[in-house]
């Protein structure tokens, strides 16, 4: 994960804007990649790592999460189900990319 700070925002970075963009807060954590390697798939580790990292989230009062997933040219099914159903995320629009891959950017308001 990546944490961009406010001074960063300012990057040419399409996803970056994107998110920015649709933010009426503060700040925000923008989620680049996580990968968990298949032997450990369907383990929670996946939903672990991210509960800790809302917790770390709101200890800071950052409350504001977005994700980038691969939409085109192939579809990510497998971490858009993660988001939407592991990690109660939706569908805020999607970018493309300078490299013309399409990403889908998923958002989710902590509590």
């Amino acid at each position: 994960m990546s944490n961009y700070l406010k001074k960063n925002l300012n990057r040419e970075d399409p996803l970056i804007r994107f998110a920015k963009d649709h933010s009426n807060e503060h700040g925000f954590v923008f989620g680049d990649q996580i990968e968990i390697r298949r032997q450990h798939a369907r383990s929670s580790l996946g939903t672990d790592l991210m509960n800790r990292f809302y917790a770390d989230m709101r200890n800071k009062k950052i409350s504001r999460a977005c994700v980038s997933v691969l939409h085109k040219p192939t579809r990510n099914t497998a971490s858009i189900a993660f988001c939407k159903d592991r990690l109660g995320m939706h569908d805020i629009g999607e970018v493309q990319n300078h490299d013309r891959t399409t990403w889908g950017i998923y958002h989710r308001k902590l509590e």
